[in-house]
């Protein structure tokens, strides 16, 4: 209903330009998304200017775990 009032007003070729910057900006971000994945799959965040691998983040992880049981006794991932 609001895009048909819009389209009726606004008129066709204003609304294909919209939708057109719409959709190169999702292009365009997205594609700089994915290609910061593709770069290096083993990095799972970067926080600043430091990097954090998979293996890092996995280490970390369990240390955090054992931590948490420690505890808090037997607690799997889900329930910390």
């Amino acid at each position: 209903m609001l895009l048909e009032s819009m389209k009726k007003g606004v008129g066709k070729y204003v609304m294909i330009v919209l939708a057109s910057l719409l959709i190169l900006s999702f292009a365009v971000w997205g594609i700089g998304d994915m290609a910061g994945v593709i770069s290096n799959p083993n990095e799972v965040a970067t926080v600043g200017s430091t990097k954090i691998t998979q293996r890092e983040f996995q280490e970390q992880f369990r240390r955090e775990m054992d931590r948490i049981r420690a505890r808090v006794g037997n607690i799997d991932a889900e329930q910390a």
